[in-house]
């Protein structure tokens, strides 16, 4: 019995234990995609509930796998293959064995690692009528500026800070677009480093009323965009430098910005003996952009505030514009002479709450200028005859710069913004000088002859300030403008001059001395105003009419007074070198503009009507007033063209007035020089022009090639400029 029942229980347990282990679990595993059959793929078998590994199994060539003798249990079976994605499934085994079927695999995305692309980009490419240069196609020193880069581009010049790209003078330079030193576009680009540039982008900029409106008026400019990297555009950057050598001369300053989002603040310093310049010269006085003392363009020394006839040059200012308000008009590229400079300045832009736009800069320069110049000039008189001018002309000039300028545009709301520009600048210039000068024939028979030393100390200041009001109304086109412009000018100056002159005639030989002083004092004033209303009349087509009145009112008094040996000043007047003069210039403009296009293809049309009233009123030393009245018709007219995906051609027609400045009409002599005295003439009429100006462009991206050709044609009635007058007898 206990045999038996051994036997019982051992065979019970047995049958036990192999239905136990008589489990499986077998499947195919395929591709998702084309449904083939998955090789070699790895498959584990774990426990769910104590994630013991029960078995691994490889798929056959077949894509079959199997497991066998499991327990009833709950598994997690994972499967993974390379360049599959990973797949967990849950199986259940209670009483019998499973057969998944097939079970599919997704392919993984493939991911690239530490892959680099490189594609060289464009040198230069169009885009409208902008031309774009690819910085990373120009290399530079690491030490670089904006300027050293823009020299290797095709198409742009840079000769003693004065840059010129497409023929013409760049005027402003901006960072992003945005304000950077005001209108010094010098101080913009040797302030800049080269290395976080991106891209160079020059274009012709128009006005801030033109952006708005969409008609050319005809005051653009041309100007450089400088498009920094994305990645220095939060992050401080900057350089300083300094060097010493030999006869004492030294080189030292630096740059530092700080750039974070909208926030940018930079400043620069320069201290050096070297004839170096990182700016502008600011010449609101008329003594480094003009000339006086010698032959009437000789040297700075001497003569009246705002230079010689020698020097004037053709044409005063606009009509309505003088020389007030707009600052621009008084920076100049660096002068002739070895200079000692020192200067700082500092530029601040940012957004505020994303309506107000707020840039300003301040910059203080003076400038040590020693010159030496030697002049030879030949007169051709006809035939035989020839006579010529030899001149030594020694100068000292020290220039002192103070200027303020700011720019701030305020976003009312969606349709109306308000966009202020004032600007303040200062300026001191004090010159001391000499001159030999020797008027003779050939081949050694003297004329006359000067030897003289002349000093002048001069202070002048300019205050403009201009107001757009900008509106657009809820129908696309249609828009309201409102210009203001204001501006005030003083400059007041002394001079001495002390000269010994002698004059030959035949068997005599007259000796002359001049002990003089002068005192001047100009100042003058202007209001001008600008109303633009515009209507579109098509799906491409806009008309534009626009009002413009303006005032301008210039004040010049010189006194000379000759010294009194006997009470040893000078107190003696002088009437004939002497002149107090007044002229006002009042004009009104109204006009309609017709234009059609887009940004590819475009023309435009228009006609204005213009009345300029002239007076001017001299006190001394003759009294007079002369009053004229002219009445214009001014048309103007532009084109542009895009000929194919790489050319464009551009024209633009305008005619204009330009009344002649203060110093053109004041009839008081200049005898800086006495051998080459010079006058105004209060005779002078307006002068009427016309200009026709043409740019072809072609840019070819994929060689980088760029071309453009430019056409000035420029026709003036009445023109202002100098004429010189040789006596043959005395």
């Amino acid at each position: 019995m206990p045999k038996i029942l051994l036997s019982f229980l051992i065979l019970t347990l047995f049958c036990g234990w192999s239905s136990a282990q008589s489990l499986s679990v077998k499947g195919f595993l395929q591709d998702k995609t084309d449904k083939s059959p998955l090789s070699s793929a790895t498959l584990r078998l774990v426990a769910k509930n104590d994630s013991t590994i029960r078995d691994n199994a490889v798929s056959d060539k077949m894509g079959s796998f199997e497991f066998n003798n499991l327990s009833a249990d709950t598994f997690i079976l994972s499967i993974s293959s390379i360049g599959y994605e990973f797949k967990d499934q849950i199986l259940v085994l209670t009483d019998s064995s499973i057969n998944t079927g097939v079970l599919y695999l997704f392919k993984k995305a493939k991911q690239l690692e530490n892959v680099t692309v490189i594609a060289k980009e464009p040198t230069v490419q169009q885009k409208g009528d902008t031309l774009q240069y690819n910085a990373s196609q120009f290399k530079v020193n690491p030490d670089a500026n904006a300027e050293d880069m823009i020299k290797k581009m095709p198409g742009i010049t840079v000769d003693k800070g004065t840059v010129t790209a497409q023929g013409e003078q760049v005027k402003k330079v901006t960072i992003d677009g945005r304000e950077f030193f005001g209108d010094d576009a010098t101080a913009a680009l040797r302030n800049l480093p080269a290395e976080i540039i991106d891209k160079i982008q020059v274009f012709d900029r128009l006005s801030d009323q033109a952006q708005f409106t969409g008609f050319d008026d005809g005051n653009s400019i041309k100007a450089i965009n400088i498009v920094t990297k994305a990645n220095m555009r939060n992050g401080q950057f900057g350089r300083v430098f300094a060097g010493y050598g030999t006869e004492d001369r030294y080189n030292a300053g630096g740059n530092v910005s700080f750039f974070k989002e909208n926030r940018r603040i930079s400043i620069v310093g320069l201290l050096n003996n070297i004839d170096q310049q990182n700016f502008s010269t600011q010449d609101l006085l008329g003594v480094t952009s003009t000339a006086s003392g010698g032959r009437g363009g000789g040297s700075n020394v001497g003569g009246r505030a705002g230079g010689s006839r020698g020097g004037a040059g053709g044409g005063g200012a606009p009509t309505g514009g003088g020389n007030f308000g707009n600052t621009s008009n008084f920076l100049v590229g660096q002068q002739d002479g070895v200079s000692k400079t020192n200067a700082i300045g500092i530029n601040f832009s940012d957004v505020i709450a994303k309506k107000l736009t707020v840039s300003g800069s301040y910059f203080y320069n003076n400038s040590i200028t020693t010159n030496n110049k030697l002049s030879n000039t030949q007169y051709l008189l006809g035939g035989d005859s020839v006579q010529l001018y030899k001149e030594d002309n020694i100068s000292s000039t020290n220039n002192t710069n103070n200027r303020i300028s700011m720019r701030v545009e305020y976003k009312i709301d969606s349709a109306n913004t308000i966009l202020i520009t004032p600007s303040l600048n200062f300026q001191n210039n004090k010159i001391t000088g000499f001159v030999n000068g020797l008027n003779f024939f050939l081949p050694a028979d003297t004329i006359s002859k000067t030897l003289n030393n002349s000093s002048r100390n001069t202070n002048g200041y300019n205050i403009s300030n201009n107001i757009l009001f900008r509106h657009a109304f809820a129908k696309k086109g249609r828009t309201i403008s409102l210009n203001l412009t204001t501006g005030w000018n003083k400059k007041d100056g002394e001079s001495y001059l002390n000269a010994i002159n002698q004059y030959y005639k035949t068997g005599t030989n007259l000796n002359d001395s001049l002990q003089q002083f002068t005192d001047i004092a100009n100042n003058g004033h202007n209001v001008s105003a600008n109303i633009a209303y515009t209507e579109p009349i098509s799906k491409k087509g806009q008309i534009q009419i626009n009002y413009s009145p303006s005032f301008t009112k210039s004040n010049a008094d010189q006194e000379t007074y000759n010294y009194d040996f006997g009470v040893k000043k000078y107190s003696l007047f002088d009437t004939t070198l002497s002149n107090k003069f007044n002229n006002t210039v009042t004009t009104q403009s109204t006009g309609l503009s017709f234009r059609h296009g887009d940004r590819d293809n475009m023309y435009s049309l228009g006609l204005s009507y213009q009345n300029a009233l002239y007076k001017s009123d001299q006190v001394f030393p003759l009294v007079g007033n002369v009053t004229r009245s002219y009445n214009n018709i001014l048309p103007n007219a532009m084109l542009r063209l895009k000929l194919s995906a790489k050319s464009s051609i551009r024209l633009f027609y305008r005619a204009s007035t330009t009344a002649p400045s203060t110093s053109q009409l004041q009839n008081v002599i200049d005898i800086t020089n006495p051998l080459f005295p010079s006058t105004g003439n209060p005779d002078l009429k307006q002068q009427y022009g016309h200009t026709l100006s043409t740019r072809y462009t072609y840019t070819n991206s994929a060689k980088g090639q760029t071309f453009f050709a430019n056409i000035f044609l420029l026709q003036q009635k009445d023109y202002i400029s100098n004429s010189t007058f040789i006596p043959s007898k005395d």
